[in-house]
């Protein structure tokens, strides 16, 4: 008889623990759906990222320009960095949103006079009658030519690039609720050129941009 016993108390022992570990599985989910239900949503609205073709431009006639030969892997490379360190900042799910035409269809900066192409362009009115978020973000960069040199060797460069970055967060009704702003006079350290003559490069233009964001967003 006892040996009828014991077996049947085990199935009743690991149904109980299975049953246990069923419930504790399921709080933990549902746990997690709520704090990812409270955690705040937000989105980068406008990406400005502008560099001076004085910097971007090679040779004095201006016949080449670093400007237009951003590829779209950096170009992704610069959203995607704003929406992790804005994430990482006011701690919230953040994607870039982009103004829509009336077929739907996602418009983005054009480029032209050193405004970098692909990058969400939109106004706050705008972005929020059409996008449900808890959070709406501008950032704008600004490189410039009058900044200090940069030393190759014992030689100054002849572009003089210089930073100023800005960001505001509003809430759904404009308040702001971070803002923030920063100059770099100095880029020394920063970035590296080969050359005395050498344009400011797409690379390098990604470099600073990763550095001083990463700054602005501290």
């Amino acid at each position: 008889m006892k040996l009828f016993y014991i077996p049947l108390l085990t199935v009743f022992f690991l149904n109980v623990i299975s049953i246990d570990e069923g419930v504790v599985s399921s709080d933990i989910h549902e746990i997690k759906m709520v704090d990812e239900k409270e955690q705040q949503e937000g989105g980068v609205y406008s990406l400005n990222f502008k560099i001076s073709p004085e910097l971007t431009t090679e040779g004095s006639f201006g016949r080449v320009s670093w400007s237009t030969s951003f590829s779209d892997e950096i170009k992704n490379s610069i959203k995607r960095l704003a929406e992790s360190k804005c994430k990482e900042k006011l701690k919230a799910n953040v994607t870039c949103i982009y103004k829509k035409n009336k077929k739907g269809k996602e418009l983005t900066s054009l480029g032209g006079s050193g405004t970098l192409s692909g990058m969400p362009t939109n106004t706050f009115k705008n972005a929020a009658a059409n996008n449900e978020k808890d959070l709406y973000i501008k950032l704008d960069i600004y490189i410039t030519n009058d900044g200090k040199p940069i030393m190759v060797g014992k030689k100054k460069s002849i572009i003089k690039p210089r930073v100023q970055a800005y960001v505001k967060v509003f809430d759904k009704e404009k308040n702001v609720i971070f803002s923030n702003k920063l100059t770099r006079n100095s880029l020394e350290g920063i970035i590296m050129l080969s050359e005395k003559d050498e344009p400011l490069s797409p690379e390098n233009s990604y470099k600073i941009y990763e550095t001083v964001l990463t700054e602005l967003l501290n």
